[in-house]
């Protein structure tokens, strides 16, 4: 399993976050879902915990495998105040 992860000693911009875990910028989800699934983009998430004064610190994802059956990717990001 490999993962894209970038720890950093300060706050990472949302540029570096773009750059490394894009998915965290969606602005829909990656696959259907159902009826009872309400997406909330993450982006909306990080920009609330800046407000806050938690900022992240470590992004991470790992993007689908090529013949995997899973519909979609996910991503992980640290936050320190």
């Amino acid at each position: 399993m490999m993962l894209n992860e970038i720890s950093s000693a300060s706050a990472l911009t949302n540029n570096e976050l773009m750059n490394r875990v894009p998915l965290a910028f969606a602005s829909e989800p990656t696959a259907p879902m159902s009826d009872r699934y309400v997406f909330i983009p993450t982006a909306t998430i990080i920009d609330d915990m800046k407000k806050m004064g938690w900022y992240p610190v470590l992004a991470t994802g790992k993007g689908k495998r090529r013949n995997s059956k899973r519909k979609s990717s996910y991503h992980l990001l640290a936050f320190e105040n």
